[in-house]
């Protein structure tokens, strides 16, 4: 039973290694495919080509057990097949996004290569293509002006509070510098009335 065992890993072990390799050439010519996409967005064919990349790289991964590889490259095929049914344009910041879902897969592929174990965080890239995917490529690139839109309000507040702490610390100082000349001169006065005190009147 060992024996069969071992040769069920050492198989499976075989498979994964082989789609990796296979993967790594399929992604490399899908980049070349997105590149050709945003020079030439009328034509069919390398849609086409992408699509198929993405379906078998789907199907091959879940079959040797890359499931998150297999659920982020559906997120990916679901983008690319709206592409294919003109349901979405052939924009640029459409073309960057796959070209970043290439470059995240060139890296799920790269990793696994040395840890079939390998975890990956995909959340930022799939919640990027469910939202074109929901809302359109304009309401999405107005989700991310939003978004700066809002990270600049956040640091502007900041500065401001820091400011303000600022001010504060220095307004604190400030009293507390007057408030030890003040106690100075109370001093001052007392040893001049002392002084006064104590010399003899001018005949």
């Amino acid at each position: 039973r060992g024996g069969v065992g071992t040769t069920m890993d050492d198989f499976e072990k075989e498979l994964k290694g082989d789609f990796l390799e296979e993967s790594a050439q399929l992604l490399e010519d899908c980049e070349q495919s997105f590149l050709q996409l945003e020079n030439n967005h009328e034509d069919p064919e390398i849609l086409d080509q992408i699509f198929r990349l993405a379906h078998n790289l789907k199907g091959s991964s879940r079959a040797v057990g890359f499931g998150e590889v297999a659920e982020f490259t559906h997120n990916m095929e679901n983008l690319i097949l709206q592409l294919k049914e003109n349901r979405i344009p052939i924009v640029e910041s459409v073309v960057s996004l796959l070209l970043d879902c290439n470059d995240h897969l060139s890296h799920m592929v790269s990793t696994l290569t040395n840890n079939f174990n390998a975890e990956f965080d995909s959340v930022d890239l799939i919640s990027r293509i469910v939202n074109i995917l929901e809302n359109g490529v304009e309401s999405s690139a107005q989700t991310s002006l939003d978004q700066e839109g809002d990270s600049e309000i956040e640091v502007n507040e900041t500065l401001e509070e820091d400011a303000h702490d600022i001010f504060e610390q220095q307004a604190m100082v400030h009293d507390k510098s007057l408030v030890e000349n003040t106690d100075i001169q109370i001093q001052l006065d007392k040893k001049q009335e002392v002084a006064n005190d104590v010399q003899p009147p001018l005949n």
